[in-house]
Order: C-alpha cells, then structure tokens, then sequence
C-alpha cells in the first residue's frame, strides 16, 4: 500500500494539486487498451473526497494523459470507508443533478422539491402521490450517477408530505401576485393621469410613471424557459419581470369569448424566441391601431412585461405592461430555397417556432435573422403602455 501511495503523491505532484486535499490517496493501477487508444486510471481513497477536489484532480489527470496516442482517458475510484458527510453528500448530489439536467431537462423539475441529506441517505419530500410518481422516475439516474463514483451505498428514498406545497399551487400563487401588481399600478397610472387629455395618440402612448422599460434588455437566451425555471426565478429573484427586445417575425389580433380581442405575437432576438401577449383595449381604437402598426412582422420592439406559463399557448409567455415601437427592422430571411429543396419547398421562419415548442424549448433552430434597419439621428421610439385598463379584461382571468 505504501508504494501505491508514493505512486499517488507523485502524479499528484506532476498535475500540479496538493497532497493534504487527497488524504489517504492511492495510485492502484492503470488499465491499458492498445487497440481502442484507452487508458483506464484507478484511485482509491481513506474516505469519500469532495466532489470539487474529485473534479480537479480528474481535470488535470485527463490533460496531462490524452494525447495523440491515447484518445480517451477516464479516471475510476474506490473510498475505502463509503460513509458520506451531509454536506458532501448534497454536494455529490447537485453535482449529479446538474449532469442530468444537461442531458435531459426535465430534470430540472427535481430542484423544486424539498431534498433532505442524511449520512448515505437522500429524502425527497412530494406533496402528493403524483408528484411522489414523477420524483420516482429521476431515481435511477441520479442513483446511476452516485455508482459513477463507486458511492453504490447512497441510497435515494421519495416520501410524501403534508407540509409540502404542490409545484402547480405555486405556480398559481405567483401568477396572481403578478396580476395583483399589475393592478396596483394600473390604479396609480390612472390616478395620474386622470387630469390630461386622453384623446391624442402621443398622450396616450405616454412615458408611464415607473418607466421600467427603460431597465436593462434581458436576451431571450437568459429568460425563463419553463414553469419550473420560472419557480426557481421567482424564489431567488422576486417577481419575474423582464424586458425585453428583438424584431416580430410573426404576430395576430384575434377576437375571444366575451367580445374581447388579443394581441399574440412572436419576438426574436437573434438567439431564442417568446411569446408575448396582452388584452386590448375594446372601448378605444388606439390599442389595435398601436400594435397594426408598430408590433407586427417586419418591426422591431422593446417590452417591458411579466413571465408565466401559458397552459393554452403550452409555453412561456410575457404578459405584456409596456411597449416601445422601436421602428422598421430588416425582414427576417428564411433559409435559401436551394437548403430546402429535400423537402419540397422553402421554410418559413414561424414554422420553426412551433417545433420547437413542441419539443419544450424555444430555440429557432433555422431562422437567420436579418440586421435590424439603423434608425436616423432624432428618431424617437413610439411607446405604448399596455395595462389593463376600461375596456380591458381582468388579467387574472383566463379566457
């Protein structure tokens, strides 16, 4: 053992780390595979390492190992006492997580649970049956990911809890909390402005009083992209507000129940695409001739809005609070006719949208925007607030 030892302190050496953050290392051998160009490296340990130090050390091995000859080289190990501290073992696991979370993402759900760390032991607490079911699903992966680093004795166990809020009522709680502050600052907005004259389009598209469109663009890229990154967002962050700028490649006023119509539109920023959308304003011509004119395909906007997620649209949606025209952008190009020819015909850019949609995310994965026109010396943005207001219904409902 002593001489797998010195083997050890001596590759710990050549990679640049320090012996005291791998207590009890050993060099145990290195598995050759000629025919492959593999090289297998084991190491064992007196205890369970930190995942941080375990990363490091498999970092520096691996790029001081591959080379021409030898094309692939992995790094297994072995702690002769398996017991797992608490806070090691949470560690282990988020490391585990987040791997799973970038093969498939709809890990990301398992986040939102409470998780507790015992000594070997995770519990993940559901607030129902059916929670509990989908939890049970992620186990075998995350246990996958646990052998992956011969911790075989973790053991990963789902439990149902009556103190546990389900995800869907908080997603419902925060949806209302956001129509609640929209409310409160439609009742200020007013309160404002009840005094000035109304009737002209320049008035109507007046600065409102907080201006939080004049915050920080948020590329689209960053922003939420679904209910459970939502949740995560709103627990870290607060209300999930943000704005946001890019060109129209497709837009439409339809008509619904009640005699109200709304204004649906897709917004692209050269990276990722959302929805947004907003009730109008049936009592006055304004908001219809706003969004014809300055928020359809072939023009480019900044909004300012609250994110949710739309079960109707089954995707993310900014619900509309403000809007600057920013004017005319270079329509957007779909691919050339020639890179569709297998299918038949050229695609059209919104075709894009709804796929991916379909497969959970909002990339255009084909689109190649075009270069937004330059705007002359003097020129002003058009803004628009869009609140709910006369006219308008109350945003909380669903129609």
């Amino acid at each position: 053992m002593e001489y797998k030892r010195a083997k050890f302190r001596e590759l710990i050496k050549t990679v640049g780390l320090e012996e005291k953050d791998y207590p009890g290392g050993a060099f145990e051998f290195v598995e050759i595979v000629e025919s492959e160009m593999v090289w297998n490296l084991y190491i064992s340990f007196s205890a369970v390492i930190g995942i941080d130090a375990l990363k490091r050390l498999e970092e520096r091995l691996i790029a001081r190992f591959k080379n021409d000859d030898i094309k692939t080289v992995s790094v297994y190990y072995r702690f002769r006492n398996k017991t797992v501290e608490p806070e090691v073992l949470q560690d282990y696991y988020n490391h585990i997580l987040a791997s799973c979370c970038l093969e498939r993402p709809r890990f990301e759900a398992l986040k939102s649970f409470n998780t507790v760390f015992e000594n070997d032991n995770i519990t993940i607490y559901a607030a129902n049956e059916s929670e509990a079911e989908m939890i049970k699903r992620f186990v075998p992966s995350i246990s996958a990911g646990f052998a992956r680093y011969n911790l075989d004795n973790v053991e990963i166990a789902v439990a149902v809890s009556k103190f546990e809020v389900p995800i869907a009522e908080i997603i419902e709680n925060n949806i209302n909390k956001s129509t609640e502050e929209i409310l409160a600052e439609q009742r200020m907005y007013e309160l404002a402005s009840k005094d000035k004259e109304k009737d002209k389009e320049k008035v109507y598209r007046k600065r409102k009083i907080n201006a939080e469109i004049n915050a920080p663009v948020t590329r689209l890229k960053d922003v939420p992209a679904s209910e459970v990154q939502i949740i995560e967002y709103t627990q870290k962050y607060g209300s999930p507000k943000f704005v946001v700028e890019g060109d129209i490649i497709k837009a439409e006023i339809k008509e619904v129940r009640g005699g109200y119509k709304i204004y649906e539109g897709i917004l692209f920023d050269e990276n990722d695409s959302i929805i947004i959308k907003t009730f109008l304003n049936v009592n006055s011509s304004l908001d219809e001739n706003f969004y014809m004119n300055h928020a359809f395909k072939g023009n480019r906007v900044r909004v300012f809005g609250f994110l949710e997620y739309d079960k109707f649209a089954d995707d993310v949606v900014l619900r509309i609070r403000e809007m600057l025209g920013l004017g005319k952008s270079e329509e957007t190009k779909a691919p050339r006719r020639h890179d569709a020819a297998a299918s038949g015909r050229a695609s059209r850019p919104h075709e894009n949208v709804g796929s991916g949609r379909r497969h959970g995310r909002r990339r255009l994965r084909e689109l190649r925007p075009g270069i937004p026109a330059p705007r002359p010396r003097g020129h002003r943005p058009l803004q628009y607030s869009g609140l709910a207001g006369p006219g308008r219904p109350d945003p909380g409902r669903r129609y």
